[in-house]
């Protein structure tokens, strides 16, 4: 541990630096992500997957006749 120079105040501890290899760096901001890694093959794959996709408010008729309202100049 390496102690800084003028750290030192009335109410703090002196502040101490570890020292971590790259790799260890790379692997602890990967635990900081939200998303997980790209290569994931737990999860199903979502193409072409629409049993989330909401119904539309308008049906096919009334849309039809909101597209017919547009006036033409």
């Amino acid at each position: 541990m390496v102690e800084l120079a003028g750290s030192k105040s009335q109410n703090q501890a002196p502040c101490k630096l570890g020292v971590n290899i790259k790799h260890q760096i790379k692997l602890n901001r990967g635990h900081e992500r939200r998303n997980q890694e790209k290569g994931c093959c737990s999860c199903e794959s979502l193409t072409n997957n629409f049993d989330d996709v909401k119904h539309s408010t308008l049906s096919e008729r009334a849309a039809l006749r909101e597209a017919s309202r547009t006036c033409w100049l």
